[in-house]
């Protein structure tokens, strides 16, 4: 039996494949073991909106794969990080503004633009909503549309539950709240909870960590929500050093 650590990512197929990618790429063994998946939502409602909004907000890439209307691909557009900014891009919006940062970075770049009227595409769940936040603070208005969801994956697969009952250490990424929960209640499930002991989580947010339970070896909150430090934190926990990552020339590094 190893005792290397092997980490487990709990983001959605695609998005999870590419921490694995670059995590192995770094030395460090890793599975995706994705918790929710992307649905798009049908008759999302955005085409009506085009001449009542001045400016578009997007807080996650899901968000900017569903927007086709050129209408809307033509108005000034808010995003959060590069990952979002390059979705929006490749969407088609050509006057993308970037926060760097959370959702705390986007309200202030929301505050100090020019416009009034905002529409913000988004999933069923958002862990901040920019829409009460914006209208709570300021005069602006945020018409609010839901054009995706997380839904819950309802098992694990057979490659996840046999390294689990391996008993080795894990490093889990936990990248909402939501994730942490359904990973916790895919553990209960399979009957898996006692390995719990074994995994150090590596969580997104303190919000995040409440919402994944007890019994864990131990969990670790990233000073921001940026996917770049969780992982780094990862390759930290498992005593690979950033001078050995940092370097490699096989490395593509997944966007926040």
């Amino acid at each position: 039996m190893t005792s290397a650590p092997i980490a487990m990512t709990t983001r959605p197929w695609g998005d999870a494949l590419e921490d694995c990618r670059y995590l192995k790429a770094g030395g460090l063994e890793a599975i995706a073991v994705p918790t929710l998946r992307i649905e798009r939502r049908q008759n999302i409602g955005l085409y009506d909106l085009s001449q009542d909004v001045d400016a578009m907000i997007l807080t996650s890439r899901h968000a900017a794969k569903q927007i086709s209307d050129q209408a809307m691909l033509t108005k000034p557009c808010f995003v959060v990080g590069e990952a979002t900014a390059r979705a929006a891009k490749t969407a088609g919006f050509v006057d993308i503004q970037i926060a760097a940062g959370d959702g705390t970075a986007l309200m202030a770049l929301l505050e100090q633009s020019p416009y009034q009227r905002f529409c913000w595409p988004s999933a069923t769940h958002s862990g901040f909503n920019i829409k009460t936040a914006l209208e709570a603070n300021s005069d602006k208005q945020v018409e609010r549309i839901i054009v995706y969801e997380a839904l819950p994956e309802d098992k694990l697969d057979n490659a996840a539950i046999r390294h689990i009952r391996s008993g080795r250490p894990m490093i889990i990424l936990i990248h909402s709240g939501r994730a942490g929960e359904q990973f916790s209640h895919l553990l209960n499930q399979h009957e898996l909870s006692e390995y719990r002991k074994f995994m150090k989580l590596i969580v997104i947010s303190s919000r995040a960590a409440g919402l994944c339970g007890q019994g864990w070896h131990n969990i670790h909150v990233v000073s921001s929500p940026l996917r770049s430090l969780m992982l780094a934190k990862a390759f930290e926990l498992a005593g690979l050093s950033h001078a050995e990552t940092d370097h490699s020339t096989r490395m593509i590094k997944p966007l926040d």
